[in-house]
């Protein structure tokens, strides 16, 4: 019974600071309570590879003691003592700490911050020019976009070619082509603007 008490414990303190930390996220974009580094700094030579399987950060610890919880609990409700279900408690609470970094997020998570941008959130963006544009066919840009550095195809705005390398102004996108301008024709405009 005293077992069943601690897992419960354990879930509402981590359940508790997990809502804590999501909420710092959210108001205030502080991550796993500003921690920067990584939790955890095992190097292993063996055939398995320990440090992929701990939490990297606050946020994955919490949800690790969530798991654990929760696989403690359901094992402390049984017959079994403690000392043989303890291991896979633990083990359970690592491979959801495993596939919560290695699958949902780098799968699925990191994958969506690797969209460019679309809409309003691309004008004003600077690039430059990686395939030349003459007139009205399709060029290459690179630009760099939340820390992330796309390439993308691209239109001149007003027909004009636009050399390799030349810095380009986005003035706006639709169904995947960015529309841009050289840099030097955006300013040359603002000057002769009344």
């Amino acid at each position: 019974m005293t077992g069943s008490i601690v897992y419960i414990a354990v879930f509402f303190i981590s359940f508790g600071l997990l809502c804590a930390d999501m909420v710092l996220s959210y108001i205030s974009h502080i991550k796993s309570f500003g921690l920067k580094r990584k939790l955890f700094s095992i190097k292993t030579s063996g055939l398995i590879p320990i440090e992929k399987c701990l939490p990297e950060n606050i946020t994955n610890l919490l949800v690790t003691g969530i798991a654990f919880s929760v696989a403690g609990y359901f094992f402390s409700r049984t017959d079994l003592p403690m000392l043989l279900y303890l291991p896979f408690v633990v083990m359970f609470g690592l491979l959801v700490c495993f596939v919560l970094q290695h699958v949902v997020l780098d799968k699925i998570v990191r994958r969506k911050a690797l969209v460019p941008p679309k809409g309003d959130d691309c004008v004003g963006i600077e690039g430059c020019v990686t395939i030349p544009f003459s007139g009205e066919t399709l060029g290459q840009i690179t630009f760099e976009y939340a820390g992330t550095e796309f390439k993308v195809y691209a239109v001149s705005a007003n027909g004009t070619d636009i050399p390799e390398f030349e810095r380009v102004l986005i003035l706006c996108e639709q169904d995947g082509a960015y529309f841009v301008e050289h840099i030097s024709e955006v300013y040359d405009d603002i000057d002769e603007t009344p």
